[in-house]
């Protein structure tokens, strides 16, 4: 087989070589296109995470507030009933943290898992292009080697 400019071929099993090498640049192309949309939508659940936690530890520290409110009035009861206000909000601010952090530990581990696939996709790709590389200079070194010889 000839190329279109006449030079001879490349060295044999160069065409099975080019494929495979596309074959993995195609699948790290497909590695990086669905890794930036999942990235796109941790970076998204992470900050709806973080607005749920801080709209927690507002709804506790407006409790606070009316404990305090409470305390400075001195009714026993408002007292009672601000110190079980600020009680559940605080425990419920705890839980929604715990929840919070507990699903961003998670969306951090799976983006860690992303970046090792892509690194193991990057070298596969690498590998793949390296063995065309490999199979071209070794074919020019043989041609070189018949014409001196």
């Amino acid at each position: 087989m000839s190329h279109s400019s006449g030079t001879p071929a490349g060295p044999p099993g160069l065409e099975e070589l080019i494929a495979a090498a596309d074959a993995r640049d195609a699948k790290l192309r497909e590695t990086i296109a669905v890794g930036e949309a999942e990235r796109v939508v941790g970076s998204a659940r992470m900050a709806e995470l973080t607005t749920i936690w801080k709209a927690a530890v507002r709804r506790h520290r407006a409790a606070k507030g009316l404990l305090t409110r409470a305390r400075k009035d001195g009714s026993a009861d408002k007292i009672a009933a601000a110190a079980a206000r600020e009680r559940a909000a605080s425990a419920e601010a705890d839980r929604i943290l715990e929840d919070c952090q507990a699903e961003m530990d998670l969306i951090i581990r799976a983006g860690l898992d992303r970046l090792k696939g892509f690194h193991q996709e990057w070298d596969q790709a690498s590998d793949a292009r390296t063995a065309v590389t490999d199979a071209l200079a070794q074919a020019r070194a043989q041609r070189r080697e018949q014409r001196h010889s």
